[in-house]
């Protein structure tokens, strides 16, 4: 009894431990709530239940949110150790701080997990960099996108009542546990064991296990499918990896040959030759005489929001949401089996005209690096003159002083739209669609080829949250469109409406190019910058969800010898090396693509299609994060994702899965210095 005295705050400090694991558990169970929804909604149903990796998740979520309250509540513990030596009233202010902030935490906690699932629901991926990017952009704009991005309130209640429970929850268990004793007469020894035990759980919890490593970022990963991976971490933690992430976005490692010729060979399949790497990076078109004395004007449409699935009957139903667009889809050729390169119109931008993964780089230090690998400057250099048209403002994120900068001679943007067309409505991101393909228009149409030929690249923004629908459209009646609100999920129907908008414009755009005398010499293609968000999923509709179409219409003298496979599987990054071989003689471009009209490239190193989750052969694919389980693909099911089975032939996707970081690469040596921007 007298030996115990010398542990004067051991009872507070045991009264702390156990209100800790009664906060694990409160919370744990309160997330595993929110979790289950998650694989409940976003997969379609319980038959979830019935897939191997649905108890693997929930296992493993229980793990991080475990160890995610431990370690947040870890600086309290650590001091109520401390007070153990101390007199009992400051192990008790101890305990009533630990109260606090455990409610703190916990609400915050669930809190954010609730937002979490709502930006799943959006971008089909828990928070990352870009959320915290998206912070740079006006108040008002935030606002505006996310209350018209539907199912708001849906989540703010979810957040509050989450919120109330647990507050309501730890509430009794601490006046529970207020007049709980434990008991002070167990002497100095049983004292100092308990204190060394409680230490090494606490520890083991908060590590996530007994083993050599603690769980960290990779562990987050636990299956194929990704609706299965991002119920994983809470909120918190997502948080925390998107600030990571964040932060180490902000500056770069430098980037030396060596590293680049081990991915050169990972991705070429063969060893770079000696000497400088750069150069070898590169290939040309072939030499065409028509294409070297009557280069045709090219026009590149990227459309917000515009996804393949709301196109095609099985979707629509019969539902009109093409318009004017409609027509020239049945003419010219498209892709359905497309992919784009990310899920948010800033980082498709940035890697497609760019050729690099920076979405925050018009933003960063390096914005004023002009890049050898900027698409625009392959046209450039072979005597186009070169405009960015933006439905959007200029300042967004900087961009039209950062294009002017890669290879671009004009960006013409909302305000400028606003002064040519005063009639123009403005809204929180800029103009409306239709000026801006109007304005498109007619710089095709009244072109002066003497003056060189015509590269145009097109963003809209009309079919972005908040979605709504310019005037000289509301009149517009929709027949039917009520009948797909169970295909958005939590999407306003208006989010449909505009996306018809946009598709009617872009028609009218192709028509009056083709009916005037450029349509002779003008190439146009069209694709989304990303599918449409939020639409419901069901088994195997991964890659589906997310697609894009590619149009494309050729006049006929600029019509290849091969026809286009249109039931092929692409991507994004084949747009440019297609529309470089469509246009341009003898120009050498970044060999990081393959021409579409080739069937022979099918079976290339540039055989793979590449999105912001997934490789694609043209008969099987898989996520990047875990490529050992492949989907296969059918050519008569396109995109639809087959049973997932255990992948063996590893080289398979081998130049996919270096594709990423060859890329990263690429970036690197450019904005870190060591490129002669010199080149011609």
């Amino acid at each position: 009894m007298t030996s115990s005295r010398f542990i004067f705050g051991f009872d507070p400090y045991a009264k702390q431990v156990l209100w800790l694991l009664l906060l694990t558990c409160c919370v744990s169970a309160l997330v595993a709530c929110v979790r289950l929804f998650s694989l409940v909604y976003f997969n379609e149903g319980f038959w979830v239940a019935k897939d191997a990796n649905f108890w693997l998740v929930l296992w493993q979520g229980l793990r991080f949110d475990v160890a995610t309250v431990i370690r947040l509540f870890f600086p309290v513990y650590l001091l109520s150790m401390i007070a153990i030596v101390l007199p009992q009233r400051i192990g008790q202010w101890l305990v009533s701080m630990g109260f606090y902030w455990g409610v703190f935490i916990s609400t915050s906690i669930l809190v954010l997990t609730v937002a979490n699932q709502g930006y799943i629901a959006f971008f089909d991926t828990p928070f990352n960099a870009f959320a915290i990017e998206s912070l740079a952009y006006d108040k008002h704009e935030i606002t505006e996108s996310v209350w018209g991005s539907g199912s708001v309130w849906v989540y703010l209640f979810a957040g509050l009542i989450a919120a109330l429970v647990c507050v309501y929850m730890l509430k009794h268990l601490a006046r529970w546990m207020s007049g709980f004793w434990i008991a002070p007469s167990i002497g100095f020894l049983p004292s100092l064991l308990v204190i060394i035990l409680s230490f090494f759980l606490v520890v083991t919890l908060g590590r996530g296990g007994v083993g050599s490593f603690p769980l960290s970022h990779k562990h987050l990963i636990v299956s194929a499918t990704p609706s299965f991976n991002n119920a994983v971490p809470n909120g918190a933690l997502s948080v925390y990896y998107a600030v990571l992430e964040f932060i180490d976005s902000q500056d770069l490692m430098p980037a030396d040959d060596a590293e680049g010729k081990v991915l050169y060979q990972q991705f070429f399949g063969q060893k770079a030759e000696d000497g400088a790497l750069w150069p070898q990076l590169f290939t040309q078109t072939p030499p065409l005489a028509l294409l070297a004395d009557s280069p045709p004007n090219v026009v590149l449409h990227l459309v917000e929001s515009l996804g393949t699935e709301p196109l095609l009957p099985r979707f629509n139903e019969g539902v009109d949401l093409v318009g004017e667009l409609g027509i020239h889809l049945q003419e010219d050729m498209w892709l359905k089996n497309f992919l784009p390169e990310h899920n948010d119109t800033q980082s498709t931008l940035i890697r497609l005209l760019g050729n690099i993964n920076y979405p925050t780089v018009t933003q960063s230090k390096y914005k004023q690096v002009s890049l050898e690998s900027a698409a625009a400057k392959v046209f450039q250099r072979s005597g186009y003159k070169t405009v960015f048209v933006f439905t959007g403002y200029e300042g967004v994120r900087y961009r039209s002083d950062y294009f002017l900068n890669q290879g671009f001679d004009e960006f013409v943007g909302a305000h400028q739209l606003s002064q040519l067309y005063p009639e123009m409505p403005t809204n929180t991101w800029g103009g409306e669609d239709e000026y801006m393909y109007d304005y498109a228009s007619k710089l095709v149409r009244e072109h002066n080829q003497d003056e060189g030929p015509l590269f145009v690249v097109t963003l809209t923004t009309t079919n972005h949250p908040p979605y709504k629908v310019p005037t000289s459209f509301a009149d517009v009646s929709i027949e039917g469109i009520s009948t797909l609100q169970n295909k958005i999920r939590g999407l306003p129907l208006e989010s449909l409406i505009t996306y018809k908008y946009t598709n009617h414009h872009l028609g009218s755009f192709i028509r009056d190019v083709k009916a005037s005398s450029k349509g002779r010499n003008t190439i146009i293609a069209a694709t989304g910058d990303h599918g449409v968000r939020g639409l419901s999923g069901f088994e195997g509709s991964a890659l589906l969800n997310v697609s894009v179409p590619f149009y494309l219409y050729v006049p006929t003298a600029y019509k290849p010898v091969h026809k286009l496979n249109e039931d092929q599987i692409a991507s994004h990054k084949d747009i440019f090396p297609t529309l470089y071989h469509l246009a341009l003689s003898e120009a050498p471009y970044l060999n990081l693509g393959r021409n579409l009209f080739t069937p022979s490239d099918l079976d290339g190193v540039h055989g793979f299609s590449a999105s912001a989750r997934y490789v694609a052969t043209q008969t099987s694919a898989a996520l990047k994060d875990k490529p050992s389980i492949s989907f296969p693909l059918s050519p008569s099911e396109g995109l639809l994702l087959g049973k997932a089975e255990q992948f063996v032939e590893a080289e398979k996707f081998g130049s996919a899965l270096a594709y990423k970081d060859l890329i990263d690469w690429i970036m690197r040596k450019q904005l870190k210095g060591g490129v002669d921007n010199s080149r011609n």
